[in-house]
């Protein structure tokens, strides 16, 4: 039957789509001007010359932060300039975000600006680290009084620490006003052997304000793949491999709904931007979208589109459509209310053994939901204008060889002007949309 690995696939790899998107009235999408755009025709770029995490980008998209090996590396935008090393962790790095709001400098009565957190292993512990940074991307140092992340068991130290994970599908660790921060404490599966209640998979709720753990939400019996604040701040979702997907009150950490089980392995999900639906992804031992109001718990429809995983979950932002990205090279939109498919993408593939290997994943809708951009696992990323039914593609050349995949994804600016993809190769890209 053959094998294939992620340098076979490399070396074959040719693109091609047995699917493309079209417009309503069926006409294939046509390349924008200059497109496809390859390496070396980038706006800017860092050389990292390792293997970097998926970078962060601040609110006001002036600093640009990414894990290399166990440290923080932050970036200022606009000049590339590196302007901090953040050290604390003692292996590789998973993860680090940016909040998604400015600190209020009067209210907290520090320096801080810009809170950043960074998740992989200090020792034997899996640590979330909490860093403030000021105006200027520089590390803010602790004064008396003066830290807007105090935290008694870490005195001395310029940043705070908690113990545990993010969860690692699709989710954004900080709620959107910045105030809350989700992540997990014993997430590992209990499929090997169960466990007491105590020790099950738990939902932790830091409060950045306060610097008080508020809320530790209990009911998963197995690992929690995925788990977010609602844009309106009022709800927690989460789902899990028992089957279940919970929504819970973010003041006072009840548990208003659980759904399911549902007969399969749930993997992650995505609040509609007015809060008042829940999306759902079930990858096993079928794969179904699973659409549910938030306030009853009742489900609206299922999309059954897809025939392998689909994690990489969003909505339009007027709450009109939902896409995802999934295995075999590709992407479904759809009507969340009805469940009626409206397009297809699909990368095309003449040995079947490729296409396990190819993953669409980072779907995000942008500008105002105008345009949708995704990142296939080998490292290409597209982006589709529905207005004017073109396509943008920015990828490598053919003579620049890589031999696997970036473990890493790309990240979209707010204003949707600035795109950054970390490369197979070491090097952090940054294109103009």
């Amino acid at each position: 039957m053959g094998s294939m690995n992620q340098r076979k696939f490399l070396e074959q790899y040719v693109y091609a789509l047995e699917h493309d998107f079209t417009s309503p009235s069926g006409e294939p999408a046509t390349w924008a001007s200059n497109h496809p755009k390859h390496w070396g025709q980038e706006m800017a770029k860092i050389a990292l010359n390792k293997s970097a995490s998926t970078p962060t980008l601040s609110h006001d998209n002036k600093l640009l932060a990414v894990g290399i090996d166990g440290d923080v590396h932050v970036f200022h935008v606009a000049t590339q300039e590196r302007l901090q090393v953040l050290s604390k962790h003692t292996d590789v790095i998973e993860k680090v975000e940016l909040a998604p709001c400015a600190v209020d400098h009067l209210q907290r009565q520090s320096e801080t600006r810009y809170i950043l957190l960074s998740e992989g292993p200090v020792g034997e512990k899996h640590i979330i680290v909490l860093w403030e940074l000021d105006d200027h991307g520089k590390l803010v140092e602790k004064r008396e009084g003066k830290s807007a992340l105090a935290n008694p068991a870490e005195a001395g130290e310029d940043m705070l620490c908690l113990e545990g994970h993010l969860a690692p599908f699709g989710n954004a660790a900080f709620s959107p006003d910045s105030k809350k921060i989700l992540y997990v404490t014993h997430k590992e599966t209990t499929q090997s052997e169960p466990r007491e209640a105590a020790f099950l998979p738990c939902i932790n709720v830091w409060n950045t304000e306060s610097h008080h753990l508020r809320h530790q939400l209990l009911g998963h019996e197995d690992t929690i793949m995925w788990a977010a604040v609602s844009p309106d701040n009022l709800h927690i979702a989460s789902a899990s491999w028992d089957g279940t997907a919970r929504i819970w009150d973010l003041n006072s950490g009840t548990c208003l709904h659980v759904l399911g089980p549902l007969g399969g392995q749930l993997w992650s999900g995505a609040f509609s931007p007015n809060s008042k639906y829940l999306a759902i992804s079930q990858g096993n031992p079928k794969t179904y979208i699973h659409i549910y109001e938030t306030g009853t718990g009742h489900p609206v429809s299922r999309f059954e589109g897809f025939h392998r995983a689909a994690h990489s979950l969003t909505w339009s932002p007027d709450g009109t459509m939902i896409a995802c990205g999934a295995d075999r090279g590709e992407l479904c939109i759809w009507d969340p209310y009805t469940g009626d498919e409206r397009m297809r993408w699909r990368l095309a593939f003449d040995n079947p053994l490729m296409s396990r290997l190819a993953i669409v994943r980072k779907v995000q809708f942008v500008d105002g939901g105008r345009k949708l951009i995704f990142q296939i696992n080998e490292g290409t990323v597209e982006l589709y204008d529905f207005e004017s039914n073109t396509k943008k593609q920015f990828t490598r050349r053919l003579e620049d060889h890589i031999d696997k995949f970036s473990r890493s994804e790309m990240v979209c600016s707010g204003d949707s002007r600035l795109l950054v993809v970390p490369d197979a190769d070491g090097v952090l890209r940054l294109w103009d949309l």
